[in-house]
């Protein structure tokens, strides 16, 4: 379908915010009243893309039963795609994502896998885990200093990882997360492969999403004794990191997200990040600046991203600042 005739709403929140959100009940009254029934009421002149924010809880309660929801902030964009500048932030030894490539000549980071990884936005049970402390060296993570200013992302995005591991196989995922000034850590986004599953379909990948081709004459075990790369697809979000607070980046073993459950490969190994100027694992994410709530949302109203306690020291300085 065209763009020019296509209308977006996106949110975080749960399938039926249709019914939860007046603002979403009312735009598809508009559009249906326009385009089904014939009624000039002006909706082909509104914007084509509407991205609702922080969508809240409230106390007031839907026809069927859930809580009505209100977002933070509305954000405007003429139609898809939506254009973003790609923002490149890389995992640094220690533990630090900067928007400087790294110079070392063989550094790297490891972490055991598998590992018990935190279950976020469980049916039921809400929330996100903590780490257990028997399983801290089943992880790695990555944290920007104190943002200077608000950076406000949308859409897919990317973690290029150069991977090697003592087993043939592994599987991965990579943590979105904000570390915010009030001590709690907001979860954002996730992304998920199976390394041996890397090979990309180069006419469809870009910079910031990459498209797997998936097909069994393609599937390839890891290069041993040395970098693999291997691109993971952040699935889409938009979500503004205020400044003060930090992004994180985590490496680990698949958990259940929502209802997603994983066949986890139980091989045992010791997985390798390498941070050589050469082969330096880093993450890119869409930025775009809009309109949005100055104050930090609420951890216990916001729908499906849910905070805990962050115990993981963030690294003193000045974190990156947007694209230019």
């Amino acid at each position: 379908m065209e763009p020019g005739k296509m209308w977006l709403i996106s949110s975080n929140g749960d399938h039926h915010t249709n019914v939860t959100s007046d603002y979403i009940d009312g735009t598809l009254k508009r559009f249906l009243a326009h385009f089904v029934k014939g009624e000039d009421n002006g909706f082909e002149k509104e914007p084509h893309v509407r991205l609702l924010q922080e969508m809240q809880q409230t106390d007031q309660k839907a026809v069927n039963g859930a809580a009505k929801l209100k977002q933070t902030a509305v954000a405007e964009f003429d139609r898809l795609p939506v254009k973003v500048k790609p923002l490149r932030l890389w995992m640094q030894p220690g533990g630090v994502l900067g928007d400087a490539k790294p110079t070392a000549g063989a550094a790297s980071s490891d972490y055991r896998y598998p590992a018990k990884s935190p279950v976020v936005n469980n049916p039921a049970a809400e929330g996100w885990q903590a780490v257990a402390d028997a399983e801290k060296d089943g992880q790695l993570t990555f944290t920007t200093a104190a943002l200077p200013e608000d950076l406000s992302f949308y859409g897919e995005g990317s973690a290029d990882l150069y991977l090697s591991a003592t087993a043939d196989n592994t599987d991965l995922q990579v943590t979105v997360s904000e570390v915010r000034p009030d001590g709690k850590e907001m979860f954002v986004q996730r992304g998920w492969l199976r390394a041996s599953k890397r090979a990309l379909d180069d006419s469809r990948s870009t910079e910031l999403r990459p498209f797997g081709d998936f097909t069994q004459p393609k599937e390839a075990a890891l290069l041993s004794g040395q970098p693999n790369l291997v691109r993971i697809e952040i699935q889409k979000f938009a979500h503004v990191f205020r400044a003060g607070s930090s992004i994180r980046v985590t490496v680990d073993s698949p958990s259940q997200t929502g209802f997603w459950l994983f066949g986890n490969d139980k091989t045992p190994s010791t997985n390798t990040l390498w941070h050589q100027a050469a082969n330096a694992s880093s993450i890119v994410l869409g930025y775009v600046p809009y309109p949005h709530a100055a104050a930090l949302p609420d951890c216990g109203k916001t729908l499906r991203q849910p905070c805990r306690t962050n115990v993981v020291t963030v690294p003193v300085g000045t974190g990156p600042r947007a694209p230019t």
